[in-house]
């Protein structure tokens, strides 16, 4: 098992990335923290609580030293291409937003983001909004 690098803490300028939460606990917690928060907007409490979504997705260990280290910031969690994707492909295959928002688990928002931003750079058939 290799050590965990020291993390680049952000200093006052700027919130947290997924690569700082990688430095401060390994690749897999950053990987389970991005599949579960994609596309969001997170708030990093100072102490997460056992039954914090964030306690859940990452465990708890994890979440109290993210805390104790990020804790009263935010992190915007990328949202992957392939997640994009699948929202584009529901909306092609005439889903609506809502009904995508509950098949990609993600908000109501980023479909509608994700949707006008596939339609800005496509001059194809239009995307359902």
């Amino acid at each position: 098992m290799s050590p965990v690098r020291q993390p680049s803490v952000p200093g006052v300028d700027r919130d947290p990335t997924l690569g700082d939460i990688e430095d401060l606990l390994g690749a897999a917690v950053a990987q389970q923290l991005a599949e579960r928060f994609a596309g969001r907007r997170l708030y990093l409490p100072k102490e997460p609580g056992r039954h914090h979504p964030l306690s859940v997705a990452i465990g708890e260990q994890s979440a109290l030293e993210l805390g104790r280290v990020l804790g009263g910031t935010h992190i915007d969690v990328p949202l992957s291409p392939g997640r994009r994707a699948r929202i584009v492909a529901l909306s092609k295959a005439g889903n609506g937003p809502l009904e995508i928002q509950r098949l990609v688990q993600c908000s109501r928002r980023l479909v509608f983001k994700v949707l006008e931003d596939a339609r800005e750079a496509s001059d194809d058939e239009p995307l359902l909004l």
